[in-house]
C-alpha cells in the first residue's frame, strides 16, 4: 500500500498530464480508482488503488468456447447489464444501466443481432435501468426501474414490438399506461 501511495505522490508531483483524449490508446482500464496519470515518451503512467489493468470488455459480451477468450465481435456496453433475452434468431435483447453499445448512443436496451451488430431499427431507450427481459408470443417485455420508453410513459414495465421497440402495444389492446394490474394480467397470460 505505500507503494502505491508513494507512486502516487510521484506521479502527481511531476507536473501536468495530457488529457485522454489527446492520445490514441486502446482501449483499457483498471479495476479500481486511479488518481493519477503521466504521459512521458509513448508511455502511460498511472498510480492508485487499482491491482489489475487490462483491455476494457464492458459489462457482457460473447466469449469463445474453446479458449474463454473475449470473441473479436463481442459487443462492447459501456455501463451495466442487467438481463439479456434471446430474440430466437442468435441475438440478444440485452437490458441494463448504459448509454452506448457498440459506440452508438443506446439508453439502457439494445438488440444485438446475430452476428453482434447493433440493431439499427430497434430502439427502445429508457430513463432509467432495466432489470428484467422476456420475449413472448411476439413480445418483448422489460421490466425495471424506469419511468418511460422512447418517452412515453411505462413506468416499471414495458411491453414492445421486438423488430422495432417501438410501443403500439397498450393502445392496441386498449389497457390504460399506466394500470399495473392490467399489465400483471397480460404477463400471466403471456406464460
Amino acid at each position: 500500500m505505500k507503494i502505491k501511495f508513494l507512486l502516487s505522490c510521484c506521479l502527481a508531483m511531476l507536473g501536468p498530464v495530457a488529457w485522454a483524449s489527446e492520445i490514441a490508446v486502446p482501449a483499457w482500464g483498471a479495476n479500481k480508482p486511479v488518481h493519477a496519470a503521466l504521459f512521458l515518451n509513448n508511455t502511460i503512467y498511472i498510480g492508485g488503488e487499482f491491482d489489475y489493468v487490462g483491455p476494457y470488455t464492458g459489462s457482457g459480451g460473447l466469449l469463445d468456447a474453446a479458449s474463454g477468450a473475449r470473441a473479436a465481435n463481442s459487443a462492447l456496453v459501456d455501463g451495466w447489464i442487467h438481463a439479456a433475452a434471446a430474440d430466437g434468431s442468435g441475438g440478444w435483447y440485452v437490458g441494463g444501466n448504459f448509454s452506448h453499445v457498440r459506440g452508438q448512443a443506446r439508453l439502457n436496451l439494445a438488440h444485438l443481432l446475430s452476428d453482434q451488430s447493433l440493431d439499427p431499427s430497434f430502439r427502445a431507450d429508457t430513463d432509467n435501468s432495466v432489470f428484467a427481459l422476456t420475449v413472448s408470443a411476439g413480445v418483448l417485455y422489460a421490466g425495471g426501474a424506469f419511468g418511460s420508453v422512447n418517452g412515453q410513459g411505462r413506468p416499471f414495465l414495458a411491453a414492445m414490438d421486438p423488430a422495432s421497440g417501438r410501443n403500439p402495444w397498450y393502445a392496441a389492446r386498449g389497457l390504460s399506461q399506466t394500470s399495473n394490474s392490467a399489465r400483471r394480467r397480460t404477463l400471466a397470460s403471456a406464460r
